[in-house]
């Protein structure tokens, strides 16, 4: 009895499980996909013909997230660019104090050499000239130090500069590219074909997509404006005489020059008259230097200020200058790298152009100070 009542038992529950997975087997084969589930083939292949990315998650443009990766990289560069920025104002600091001590070293010597004149006896002559031995081995010592100091600046400004026309080409790359994108959508918005597919998409998944740029996109697109407004360029057009591409340059707001482009020059180079015209005054800032001049000559001269440099529509504050001496009374007017190292420039020769783009870091100019404090005691 037992036995017979497991067997029913047991057949039961074997019928049960059998009629249970046909049920199931046929649920299966009946069963429609659920919307969300799948995109339909065809009108996905239409899209993803025309550029787009089709996913459960919408319709989007791979260049889009190449767009924002070149921005998040230009925003690192910037950063590079500040930092290019603050070295160059360090060097040029450290340079301007090598100079002042050089100047008060010379001032010393003058004044020690004028009271060399009037001694009689042996030990205060032989106590100024060991003064004066001295304080000249210490300009020696500056002028080796100003040098170095001088190279550091050309690297630390043509660093920015590199940097500067790396960002630039950048920023001009992404704005073609962010072009292309907004072009890419508009024509896709307007084209039949594609906004059918989008429809059967839309239907087949319950979704709402449309064919246009994604919130992100605008957000770079604000970003790279702003990146745009930092940058400004012109072409200013030169005058070729004698191979050398002259320039209107506008010094101090009121004075108009002509001067020659030249590169090579450490900074603006002005004979003594054409300063004395424009009534600038040396005065006692102004730092004793020699410089080589173009045919191999060694000449004295003095570093100045000059207020304001204009070339175009740029203009730079503070610009170094370099005043000849009487001895170069014919040499010519140069427009050097004081003022166009500010810029990432070009000279074009055969179209007579210079062509200057600023890039405004965002690094705060320093402002000018009186000058170091000389760490020498000075005499009772």
């Amino acid at each position: 009895m037992n036995k017979r009542l497991s067997l029913g038992i047991l057949t039961l529950v074997s019928y049960s499980l059998l009629t249970f997975a046909f049920a199931a087997d046929d649920a299966k084969k009946t069963k429609s996909p659920a919307k969300g589930e799948s995109i339909p083939a065809e009108p996905k292949a239409a899209l993803e013909e025309a550029g787009f990315k089709v996913t459960t998650g919408g319709v989007s443009l791979p260049d889009e997230v190449e767009l924002g990766k070149a921005v998040r990289e230009s925003a690192k560069q910037k950063k590079a660019m500040m930092a290019a920025d603050r070295e160059v104002y360090a060097a040029q600091r450290e340079l301007n104090g090598l100079r002042e001590q050089m100047n008060e070293l010379k001032v010393q010597m003058t004044n020690l050499s004028a009271e060399l004149t009037k001694v009689t006896d042996t030990v205060s002559n032989n106590r100024i000239v060991g003064a004066l031995r001295a304080t000249d081995g210490q300009i020696d010592q500056l002028v080796e130090q100003s040098n170095q100091s001088t190279e550091r600046l050309k690297e630390a400004r043509k660093k920015a500069n590199d940097i500067r026309e790396s960002y630039v080409q950048d920023v001009l790359s992404m704005r073609a590219k962010a072009d292309e994108i907004t072009q890419k959508w508009d024509k896709a918005a307007a084209d039949n074909d594609l906004k059918a597919a989008l429809d059967k998409i839309n239907d087949s998944l319950g979704s709402k997509f449309v064919l246009k740029p994604s919130t992100s996109f605008a957000g770079n697109i604000k970003q790279l404006k702003t990146m745009e407004e930092a940058v400004s360029s012109e072409a200013i057009k030169l005058e070729n005489e004698r191979n050398s591409l002259w320039v209107n340059v506008t010094v101090n707001g009121k004075h108009s020059k002509r001067m020659i482009v030249d590169s090579g020059a450490n900074c603006i180079s002005l004979p003594d008259k054409m300063v004395k015209d424009m009534g600038i005054e040396i005065g006692s800032s102004g730092v004793p230097v020699r410089v080589s001049l173009a045919d191999g000559r060694e000449v004295p001269a003095t570093l100045i200020k000059l207020a304001s440099v204009r070339v175009g529509k740029f203009t730079v504050e503070d610009v170094e200058c370099c005043v000849l001496g009487r001895e170069a009374p014919d040499a010519p007017p140069l427009l050097g790298m004081s003022f166009l190292g500010q810029f990432k420039f070009e000279v074009d020769a055969q179209q007579a152009e210079l062509k200057l783009v600023k890039v405004d870091s965002g690094e705060p100019v320093p402002k000018e100070k009186a000058g170091p404090k000389s760490k020498m005691k000075k005499k009772k």
